[in-house]
């Protein structure tokens, strides 16, 4: 673990998460939250990028405090290493801004943000292992890859979109503000991961300028704000009763 007061935490490399099968290692600006307001942490994941020792289920949790930005992955994301395993869950819950700038191939569950988090940015495909989940909270979430979660996906804020961008889990929902904002691009709603059954998918805002609004597998979906796309298509006779409220 590294904990400080408030100072900085900068690893300009890429990091091998140690320690029994099992372990969480924690990076925390805050120690353990007695400087609520935090500091800045950055990985930038080198040339191996974020990854577990090899056959260690080891988990990241990262709190930057109020005022602390994360920044998780800028040259490389989370990988194997090439020769390790990958990391289990990732849990970034107090921070500022948290950006992930590349691929990122998780084993188990990923949640990022809580209510003081203003913006969340996933630059590249971010895939959660195979009954893990994707939790993302923020004011403003930036997506310009794929999600693809084991479990469901949840995504709490005001969604923008920078290029097209395929969401798969078991059940999708879009919380809070819920608008998707897609600029032009096509957005693909897959509620169905793999053998388990479909989930359902929600949005509580107004999906604004799609270019091909796609809905796959759900049990059923409900649009809560107004739906613009060029394009609407449902690809599954799976698919239960979509309303548009």
């Amino acid at each position: 673990n590294i904990v400080t007061s408030g100072t900085e935490i900068a690893i300009d490399d890429a990091v091998q998460l140690n320690g029994a099968n099992g372990a969480t290692i924690t990076l925390d600006t805050t120690n353990g939250g007695t400087t609520l307001t935090g500091a800045d942490v950055t990985i930038t994941g080198g040339v191996s990028g974020i990854f577990s020792t090899r056959n260690a289920n080891n988990s990241l949790t990262v709190t930057a405090g109020t005022a602390g930005n994360v920044v998780l992955g800028s040259l490389r994301g989370f990988t194997n290493g090439g020769t390790g395993s990958l990391v289990n869950n990732l849990t970034v819950m107090t921070a500022a801004t948290i950006n992930l700038p590349n691929v990122s191939t998780l084993g188990g569950l990923v949640v990022l943000g809580d209510s003081n988090t203003s913006s969340i940015s996933v630059g590249g495909a971010l895939t959660s292992g195979n009954s893990g989940g994707i939790t993302m909270i923020a004011t403003d979430i930036s997506l310009g890859g794929n999600l693809t979660a084991g479990a469901s996906i949840s995504l709490g804020g005001a969604v923008a979109l920078t290029s097209s961008v395929v969401l798969t889990g078991d059940g999708i929902s879009v919380l809070g503000t819920g608008t998707i904002a897609a600029s032009g691009n096509d957005l693909t709603l897959d509620a169905q991961t793999g053998s388990t059954g479909a989930g359902l998918v929600s949005v509580s805002g107004a999906i604004s300028d799609a270019g091909r609004l796609t809905l796959v597998d759900s049990t059923g979906a409900t649009f809560n704000g107004a739906v613009t796309a060029q394009t609407l298509q449902i690809t599954s006779t799976n698919t239960g009763t979509v309303a548009f409220n």
